[in-house]
């Protein structure tokens, strides 16, 4: 059966200072536990892609992965477009690759979109 899971991002500002939440729920659990809490605001709610990387970390949507592209490293997120899972880049180039052919050449997950927007500068 298909697992189904979300990961939940929260800006946070406590004495001043900015932080951002990640919280994991299942279906089940959005409806009783997603709700940001006092202070908080949602920046987004990442789809699980049922995939990992080659150290067995769970690959969400937002995600930023390196991984081989036509013999080059692509550092690029994760994606949903036209019912697949892609890969688009700093320049907000879309690679003709779904997700699980890159990790099949052993992509990594690096970070995320929301924690390391740095990683995604256009080049």
């Amino acid at each position: 059966m298909r697992e189904i899971k979300f990961r939940y991002r929260y800006r946070q500002t406590y004495q001043g200072k900015e932080q951002i939440i990640t919280r994991y729920y299942n279906l089940d659990e959005i409806a009783l536990h997603a709700k940001p809490h006092e202070g908080e605001e949602v920046l987004s709610r990442d789809q699980y892609a049922e995939l990992h990387d080659k150290n067995g970390k769970e690959i969400y949507e937002g995600d930023i992965v390196k991984t081989q592209f036509m013999g080059k490293w692509l550092i690029s997120a994760v994606t949903w477009k036209d019912y697949a899972w892609t890969l688009k880049d700093g320049k907000g180039e879309l690679h003709d690759m779904i997700v699980y052919d890159a990790f099949h050449g052993g992509g990594e997950v690096i970070g995320d979109k929301w924690e390391n927007p740095e990683l995604l500068e256009k080049k």
